[in-house]
């Protein structure tokens, strides 16, 4: 029998397709070629794809396509064989099988609260296994201040039933300043976190001119952006030996905290 392939590693995640690489053995003594199977973990996205995919290709590079919204933000366990043929009969290695996971979407239309609330919204992500977020805020070439956002309620697939995230975020800004603004989506697969493009936006807090606003009275700021409720809960970055709906008891108290181990966006 011929040897497996050896090294079999994630070139690239999008949120519907898996790119890996393998390297083939090297001491075939006949060009091989390669079966991939491909399947999903989650027996709800395995349905999604009615079976197993199993693809038979010459190059030891493949990009993997994988169902729409529910395959994303997902595990699946890639395996690869060799294939060689011999007096036309055809030989298949022993797989050699690793896990990757698809990105999960991003939040969708970010809504900037008034300056005296500072309770920001935006959609869910689409993705079914997203419970948490990141939003991350800085100024200028400042570090950015991270807050984690969890959210425990039971996510609708599709955009006609599309959750709001509400966001009160506990932080100083400055009048005149631009803060530049990304959230992601999160997933947490094997103690890493695997992170969504992000949604940017840009905010500043202004006075508010307003020809509505009397002249006598004072003139609040508000933030502008340039460009129904949740169950949130809100704290410090999650640990990954418990998940992430379950961080906090019914004694905490607190509704959110900046990261201390702020990092540049």
């Amino acid at each position: 029998l011929p040897r497996p392939p050896t090294n079999l590693t994630l070139e690239s995640s999008q949120a519907t397709s898996l790119k890996v690489k393998w390297d083939p053995p090297t001491d075939c003594n006949t060009k091989p070629s390669f079966n991939i199977t491909v399947h999903a973990l989650n027996s709800e996205v395995q349905a999604k794809m009615s079976e197993e995919i199993i693809k038979e290709i010459e190059t030891n590079i493949f990009t993997l396509k994988l169902p729409e919204i529910v395959g994303t933000g997902e595990p699946y366990e890639i395996s690869v064989e060799t294939v060689i043929q011999v007096s036309g009969k055809l030989y298949q290695s022993s797989p050699i099988k690793k896990v990757f996971v698809t990105k999960p979407l991003p939040p969708e239309k970010l809504v900037v609260p008034p300056a005296d609330d500072q309770e920001f919204v935006w959609k869910r992500s689409m993705s079914p296994s997203v419970k948490t977020y990141k939003f991350k805020i800085k100024k200028d070439d400042d570090k950015a201040t991270d807050f984690w956002i969890h959210d425990d309620i039971e996510q609708k697939y599709d955009v006609y039933h599309q959750n709001e995230v509400k966001f009160k975020l506990h932080f100083e800004f400055l009048e005149g300043v631009e803060y530049k603004i990304n959230i992601y989506s999160l997933i947490e697969h094997e103690g890493n976190w695997i992170e969504s493009e992000p949604l940017h936006g840009k905010v500043t807090k202004e006075a508010n001119d307003s020809p509505e606003v009397n002249s006598n009275e004072e003139r609040k700021p508000v933030i502008t952006l340039s460009r129904n409720t949740t169950n949130i809960k809100m704290g410090r970055k999650p640990s990954m030996k418990r998940k992430t709906s379950r961080q906090h008891t019914q004694n905490d108290d607190f509704v959110g905290s900046r990261l201390s181990n702020s990092s540049k966006s």
